[in-house]
């Protein structure tokens, strides 16, 4: 009945603070984790605490023994060990965990997004004897690392039924289909519940999992990152659909769906319970050390979205990390967006002069040398994040990397039949959107394999391809290479070159991020940034960042908005 047994209390008064809990017992624990301050850290230590007990040391003193950690970096950060302590209640003799025991112990972790459980999943198979399972039903959304402990997960559940300590891992949607979770009612809850991304639940989501939980439940996100998806796009289409068709309502739909409201339909509890409990009723922990990023970048991030809240990892030492021009860069491109409909019918928009830009900065940072130039590059493919708000962008990006990478194959004499077939693709599909009409380019992707026998001749189509079709079509002439270094079509093949809209990225992070922003008008409109989640967006893409960030936009249109003021 969504009552916990440690307090008695209605788990709903208890998570919007209107009742205090039992004396003693701290039943939820809410966890602001910026982006590198190290929430799955917290995390995985709680869950080796509470599946191997306590972990102690010898003292100096005859018989002393003294608590540490299992991952020892937590003694360095405050926030962090304070989360954690208040997490398991060392310190309150709680039921729930006693000091120098052997726990038994029923832990679900549970998050919205594959990827999120993935890098839980893939960082406890690094531990020792924490015995955990990773559910679900989709074998392509589980990590490779993880495949193996997914197809045991039958041959596991019924071992940890019977008796001792045991993690579970798996989305809200893989909890519910997961076809061999259902089958035991013992795994409908558990002792401590972790809802990880809580701020991109809805509320129904979030009483849903917070039912789960018997003694302990603790909410980890951060709701300055990606809100819940609320109504979203097609909902809303549906119920104005169902409007025009003579549904009757007593407020009008403008107000219904204003700017305003739409914000509050996705407003998570989590975000309502951390800003509304002013009083701090509740067990609230911000971890403030950004561990991810070089000092300026963690600086840009911490003044932009938390209020200069946010440390930076060097802080306190006597020698900070060395940073460059290079590290943050803000290039401005005047060049007009291009209005294009996706396959839904969704008005959507690239900007083929941001493009040229980003593909001259990828030859830029693959090409630069390591410090010790004995070791080559400093930068690989697999380093970089390549991210837009805008699909079409995105596509259009890894189309031209993709060309790009083929013909520096084609020069070096590799004529690859699968990369031949890709490049037909993408200039069959131009040319069908009547973007891209050149009858030399058109015989040469046709005639590659044969071409390829006269190499001065199939130079020379290269050569044109390269510094003439496609500065005539699209204006871009970044398709040639700046420097030595070139990417290779296998490179591309095996995804060790990110590129990935801004949704998909969120826990993510690369030593480089390119950002594209696309917007370029003379109306001065700015699309997306006009929403109510547009400070939420910029914040997951430019905190990726951990050793560059370059940020690609038109200031001539996108200084309307307060942010990029």
């Amino acid at each position: 009945q969504g009552v916990l047994p440690t307090t008695g209390y209605p788990l709903i008064d208890i998570l919007f603070g209107l009742k205090t809990p039992a004396s003693g017992t701290k039943p939820v624990t809410l966890i602001q984790g910026p982006p590198g301050t190290g929430k799955t850290t917290v995390i995985v230590e709680i869950d080796e605490i509470l599946t191997k007990g306590l972990k102690f040391r010898k003292g100096e003193k005859p018989g002393e023994r003294i608590r540490e950690f299992y991952n020892s970096r937590i003694n360095e950060d405050y926030s962090q060990m304070m989360a954690v302590l208040n997490s398991v209640d060392i310190n309150n003799d709680n039921p729930l965990f006693q000091a120098g025991a052997k726990p038994k112990i029923s832990i679900l972790n549970v998050s919205q997004s594959n990827g999120a459980v993935n890098n839980l999943g893939e960082r406890l198979l690094l531990k020792e004897n924490v015995p955990f399972v990773r559910v679900g039903n989709v074998e392509e959304k589980i990590s490779k690392k993880l495949i193996p402990n997914w197809e045991d997960r039958e041959k596991l559940l019924k071992q940890f039924g019977p008796s001792g300590s045991y993690v579970i891992n798996g989305t809200n949607n893989g909890l519910k289909n997961d076809m061999y979770l259902k089958k035991y009612p013992i795994f409908v809850t558990f002792d401590v519940v972790f809802e990880d991304e809580s701020p991109k639940s809805s509320v129904p989501e979030t009483l849903l999992i917070a039912s789960m939980a018997r003694k302990k439940l603790i909410k980890l996100g951060d709701h300055k990152q990606l809100p819940s998806h609320g109504l979203g796009d097609k909902r809303e289409a549906l119920v104005k659909e169902e409007i025009k068709n003579g549904l009757k309502l007593e407020r009008a739909p403008e107000e219904i769906f204003s700017l305003e409201n739409r914000k509050t339909y996705r407003t998570s509890l989590f975000e309502e319970i951390y800003e509304g409990d002013e009083e701090n009723i509740l067990d609230k922990h911000f971890l403030n050390i950004n561990r991810r990023s070089v000092w300026l970048i963690a600086k840009f991030v911490s003044e932009l979205f938390y209020d200069g809240k946010l440390k930076h990892r060097d802080e306190g030492k006597d020698q900070w990390e060395t940073v460059s021009e290079e590290t943050l860069k803000i290039m401005p491109v005047i060049f007009p967006e291009e209005e294009v409909y996706g396959d839904e019918g969704y008005k959507s928009y690239r900007n083929y002069g941001e493009l040229d830009m980003v593909l001259r900065h990828i030859d830029e940072i693959l090409n630069e040398p390591a410090q010790d130039e004995a070791q080559g590059y400093r930068y690989n493919p697999e380093d970089l994040f390549i991210l837009s708000p805008y699909k079409p962008q995105v596509q259009t990006i890894e189309e031209f990397v993709t060309i790009k990478a083929i013909l520096n194959d084609f020069e070096g004499g590799i004529v690859d039949k699968d990369a031949l077939a890709i490049l037909q693709a993408i200039v069959r599909n131009w040319a069908a959107r009547k973007r891209f009409s050149d009858r030399r380019v058109e015989d040469f992707i046709g005639n590659a394999h044969s071409l390829a026998q006269d190499t001065a001749r199939f130079q020379d189509e290269i050569h044109y391809m390269r510094h003439t079709a496609f500065k005539r079509v699209f204006g871009v002439q970044n398709i040639r290479n700046l420097g030595a270094r070139k990417i290779s079509f296998e490179e591309i093949k095996s995804i060790q070159f990110s590129v990935a809209t801004v949704d998909s990225i969120q826990g993510q992070e690369n030593k480089v991020v390119i950002i594209s922003f696309v917007r370029s008008n003379s109306e001065k409109s700015i699309g997306f940034l006009n929403t109510y989640d547009a400070r939420q967006r910029i914040n997951v893409a430019v905190s990726r960042a951990q050793e560059r960030l370059i940020i690609i936009w038109d200031p001539t249109t996108l200084l309307h908005h307060p942010l990029f003021q």
